[in-house]
């Protein structure tokens, strides 16, 4: 069996037993990563979206070549409170993102992705 196909049978596996208690899912390529970090004094959250390509160069050394530019990428996630955010919004332009709110968990879609994008939650 191969490395995708185990990673294809894994995650099946994980969506089927977190099932409704997940609490991000995201459609970024295998290379994203998502965070999520709560700033208290501000009272609010910064979900960071990180996207590019790495190529591995020697034994331990990886660097990055290209990074294209991801349309459209979706979130949902379930904040640890369970807050309603008032508005969702990109740092640091404040360009205001549309978001829907079910079951208890907030979904919106980022636009363009080139390299990081940090997604304010307030």
């Amino acid at each position: 069996m191969g490395a995708i196909t185990t990673q294809r049978m894994l995650l099946r596996l994980l969506d089927r037993l977190l099932s409704s208690r997940k609490t991000l899912e995201t459609d970024l390529p295998a290379q994203g990563i998502v965070t999520l970090q709560h700033q208290t004094g501000e009272n609010r959250y910064i979900c960071h979206l990180l996207y590019a390509i790495p190529v591995r160069r020697g034994e331990k050394t990886e660097i990055i070549e290209d990074i294209p530019t991801v349309a459209d990428v979706s979130v949902t996630l379930q904040l640890p409170d369970g807050r309603r955010p008032a508005k969702i919004y990109l740092a640091p332009t404040g360009e205001e993102l549309p978001f829907a709110e079910k079951e208890g968990k907030i979904s919106f879609v980022l636009p363009r992705l080139w390299c990081h994008a940090a997604v304010v939650i307030e």
